[in-house]
């Protein structure tokens, strides 16, 4: 009995609830069939805000008051027809006061700055722009929506287009010679910083360069009178062949003497080739008859390492097989060694002659 009663209360309280002279469910319903017509045909929702029907729902509900005002507003925009009859102080009134109260509420916020972004257009097209910048920039505080974003920027720049140019509306084409001439005022001014950048940059490369040769020079000239000194008093001449007739050298060649050597039995004569003890006697006697023979060689030439074995073999005469057998490496590999040597030294003649004519010059 008591729970029939309970659902009898809950119908009465209901019906009474939706009565006209207490509920505003007709609006509600009317303002749902705008808000779908709005999207697809924007002159049927401006026709239905404006027929009788619309125009009998005469709610005293301040709110729905304000939504009637900016779906009018809205149709308007849309149909690009403004009229003078949409009360945006009352409406805007309303929403900052219900913003206050519901600061989180998504929906009412998004209300409020679509509100704002019409009256802007509203009174940008009225010629009051100052009022329309200070709307838009109040819809843009209370939007969260991308879009609509977008949209209130590009009525700003609109604004202040008019604003810039004395209020009037600029020309597409005049706009357009304007910009371009702005974009290549930049172009120009970026070339210049950029051609002023590389050429400072290039005289520091070039000056860099220059120091760097200066200080190569200088310690290709130390090298070579350090040297000069130490070998001062024994001519070149006299100097190779002192290193000619050295113990080592006449037994690498008195060693390969009793060999028949030949390109094709190079692999038959590596029990001809050096051991690290011989490897090392030779170049120390390369230095001892040609004072600096080795610094000479890494600092002013640029020949490091096992190259420098390869440059005394070289300085004797000893032939590109010969080579092979005694540093026990195959003809080919020996043939690519003496190259880069070649490209080491920068010469594309004989090497042997080379490092004649080179000693020759320090030790004369």
């Amino acid at each position: 009995m008591k729970i029939r009663f309970v659902i009898i209360s809950f119908i009465i309280l209901a019906l009474f609830a939706c009565d006209d002279k207490h509920g505003n469910w007709r609006e509600a319903k009317a303002f749902r069939s705008v808000r779908k017509k709005m999207k697809n045909s924007p002159s049927e929702a401006l026709a239905l805000l404006e027929s009788d029907t619309m125009l009998d729902l005469k709610s005293e509900d301040v709110a729905y008051y304000s939504e009637y005002q900016l779906l009018k507003a809205e149709a308007y925009y849309l149909n690009n027809c403004w009229k003078d009859d949409v009360d945006f102080q009352t409406s805007t009134n309303y929403y900052d006061s219900i913003s206050n109260l519901y600061p989180k509420n998504e929906r009412l916020s998004y209300q409020k700055a679509k509100l704002y972004y019409y009256f802007g257009i509203y009174e940008f097209e009225n010629g009051n722009y100052q009022e329309a910048v200070s709307n838009y920039l109040q819809a843009l505080e209370n939007c969260e929506s991308k879009a609509l974003k977008a949209q209130i920027h590009n009525e700003l720049n609109k604004c202040f287009s008019y604003v810039f140019y004395n209020n009037e509306l600029v020309d597409e084409e005049q706009f357009r010679k304007k910009t371009l001439n702005y974009y290549v005022l930049c172009a120009v001014l970026v070339f210049v910083a950029a051609s002023l950048y590389i050429s400072i940059r290039y005289r520091k490369r070039k000056d860099y360069e220059i120091d760097l040769i200066r200080k190569s020079i200088e310690s290709h000239t130390n090298y070579i009178e350090k040297a000069r000194v130490k070998g001062e008093g024994v001519s070149f001449a006299a100097r190779l062949n002192d290193f000619e007739n050295c113990e080592i050298c006449i037994a690498l060649k008195e060693r390969l003497s009793k060999r028949n050597v030949s390109r094709k039995t190079i692999a038959d004569c590596y029990d001809c080739a050096m051991d690290n003890r011989e490897n090392t006697l030779l170049n120390n006697n390369a230095n001892h008859c040609f004072p600096d023979f080795s610094t000479l060689l890494i600092e002013d030439l640029g020949v490091k390492g096992e190259n420098i074995t390869y440059c005394c073999l070289c300085l004797l005469g000893f032939s590109i097989i010969e080579i092979a057998v005694l540093m026990k490496i195959s003809y080919q590999a020996t043939h690519k060694r003496l190259a880069l040597i070649k490209e080491t030294l920068k010469i594309e003649g004989d090497i042997r002659e080379f490092l004649m004519g080179y000693f020759a010059d320090v030790y004369c």
